[in-house]
């Protein structure tokens, strides 16, 4: 059900109702969305969390690039996954197989501005989406392939803003 057009233009609402996970909002969490959802801002090189970091949200990104990264045997980092607006990242350490521990590090490419969304919410939202899993899984796999798969649209427009912010 479409209800972003009964509200006056919400840019949090807006962009969160917008992701199938969010699909079990009730209209008092819709309507209320301000109250317990948080708009937080990264500088570019910041560490949104860290592996192994006790796991209280996830995050929407709302502008700027956000990279999942983990370490090889050898302790380089080693990118899994490159996050642009609209798409959320934190989510799989908040499942009950995530044993509430962040498993990659997450920080930003480019300054950001961010939706956190609390563990509550997820687990609310977990207890009435019985699917929600397995959306969450599709998305990870979305995730794995648009890396492997450098020529599609949304990594163009990565490396585009990625090579304008080095020239900054």
């Amino acid at each position: 059900e479409d209800l972003s057009g009964r509200y006056p233009p919400d840019e949090v609402r807006d962009t969160v109702l917008k992701l199938a996970i969010f699909k079990g909002l009730n209209r008092d969490e819709i309507h209320n969305i301000r109250d317990w959802t948080e708009v937080v801002s990264g500088k570019a090189g910041d560490f949104i969390y860290k592996a192994g970091g006790k796991a209280a949200s996830m995050y929407v990104i709302l502008g700027g690039r956000i990279e999942l990264l983990t370490l090889d045997d050898s302790g380089k980092p080693v990118v899994t996954a490159s996050q642009s607006p609209g798409e959320f990242f934190g989510e799989t350490a908040l499942l009950p197989t995530g044993h509430g521990r962040y498993h990659h590090f997450a920080r930003a490419v480019t300054d950001c501005r961010l939706i956190r969304i609390p563990r509550h919410i997820f687990d609310n939202l977990l207890a009435r989406d019985a699917t929600l899993p397995d959306t969450i899984k599709m998305v990870q796999n979305l995730r794995e392939l648009k890396l492997k798969n450098p020529r599609s649209g949304s990594d163009r427009k990565s490396t585009r803003l990625n090579s304008s912010h080095s020239s900054v």
